[in-house]
């Protein structure tokens, strides 16, 4: 709600009409629109089973304006800054879900504490990276996906955690580890992806 109150907020709350927005090919680049007003609308009829669904359906919303304005655009800019105002929300709001999942018996217990993990660790100054799938094209990797077999970003977890796709607490810290390994196996030591994935590798491994 106070995300949507901000003035920069403008461009996502509603979305995206490809002829008045004068955008005709945003559907055969975006596979699946988000914007805010609809995610408002499912949190008022109780659409979301869980934190982790809406929080991943807010994430598209900031991911598809990113790709699909290049980086000097103000609407990337804007989407850039709002979806770190929303971390920063959303893993000060999940803190108190790891100690409350600490008391809870049961299988699902892990999906809070991991809900409250992955909140804490997206909004790291070394987790920017790794927000999003890498695009091999626009980031001028062709090769990517020959050295890196098993893609995996914390962008995509959020979405495995929401639609249940991901079983287990072993299964969360793998993906979460797989992330900071595929950055350092691609990225030689020294560089600023390999340093910034060993530290996301140390905070993750620290809280959880």
């Amino acid at each position: 709600e106070r995300l949507a109150k901000r003035q920069d907020a403008a461009p996502f709350l509603q979305p995206v009409d490809p002829v008045a927005d004068q955008c005709p090919e945003y559907h055969t680049l975006i596979e699946r629109a988000m914007d805010l007003g609809t995610v408002k609308a499912r949190l008022a009829l109780g659409t979301y089973r869980d934190a982790p669904a809406a929080c991943a359906d807010v994430m598209l919303t900031f991911a598809n304006a990113r790709y699909f304005n290049p980086p000097g655009h103000s609407i990337h800019r804007k989407a850039v800054k709002l979806q770190e105002a929303f971390l920063r929300a959303y893993a000060t709001a999940l803190k108190p879900l790891g100690a409350m999942a600490l008391r809870l018996s049961g299988p699902e217990r892990w999906r809070l504490a991991a809900a409250a993990t992955l909140g804490d660790v997206a909004t790291r100054r070394s987790a920017w990276p790794f927000l999003d799938p890498v695009d091999a094209e626009a980031q001028g990797v062709p090769h990517y996906t020959k050295v890196i077999t098993s893609p995996m970003d914390l962008g995509t977890l959020a979405m495995a955690l929401r639609d249940g796709s991901c079983l287990s607490s072993d299964a969360f810290a793998a993906a979460v580890r797989l992330v900071a390994d595929n950055a350092r196996t691609f990225n030689p030591l020294g560089h600023q992806i390999h340093t910034l994935a060993e530290k996301l590798w140390g905070e993750f491994e620290a809280g959880w």
